[in-house]
């Protein structure tokens, strides 16, 4: 009777087993999105919220933490994706009127990203650390065997 509920947490190492949340993806892939619509569209429809180089590295930022959240224990290729999404959106605006492309640009961009993946990191690093999987945490079985007698 190996079923598993799919609202079990899991922890520490065994967090890549966890199933991606379909929020945080469908959240991911909207943030990309409103990026690359910002990125590319004519400077008149870009939305502006602040300064030029706190709306990019905020919105880096978010996607960063986002597909940190939903792409557990990938780090290493979310860095490097963001990184090379944020450069190519940046030469992107090379083929739109009235953009202009800076390297200085990408690099805030690509720094946003790469800080919210490392926060979304540090803060797993940091539960695991200070709040370690104990022997008498519930396994899936267990928790399975007591929904069933409730219900």
């Amino acid at each position: 009777m190996s079923r598993h509920i799919s609202s079990q947490r899991y922890i520490g190492a065994d967090r890549r087993m966890a199933r991606r949340s379909v929020w945080a993806l469908i959240a991911t892939f909207l943030v990309f999105i409103a990026i690359a619509y910002a990125t590319l569209c004519p400077i008149e429809l870009r939305p502006h919220l602040g300064g030029a180089n706190e709306e990019r590295f905020g919105a880096y930022f978010v996607f960063g933490i986002l597909a940190s959240v939903s792409f557990p224990r990938r780090a290493n290729a979310l860095v490097f994706a963001i990184a090379v999404i944020a450069f190519a959106l940046e030469a992107g605006q090379l083929m739109v009127p009235g953009r202009d492309a800076a390297f200085t640009d990408a690099c805030v961009k690509a720094a946003g990203g790469v800080w919210g993946v490392f926060i979304v990191e540090f803060a797993y690093a940091t539960r695991r650390r200070f709040f370690p999987p104990t022997k008498y945490a519930l396994s899936p079985d267990l928790v399975y065997q007591r929904a069933r007698r409730r219900g």
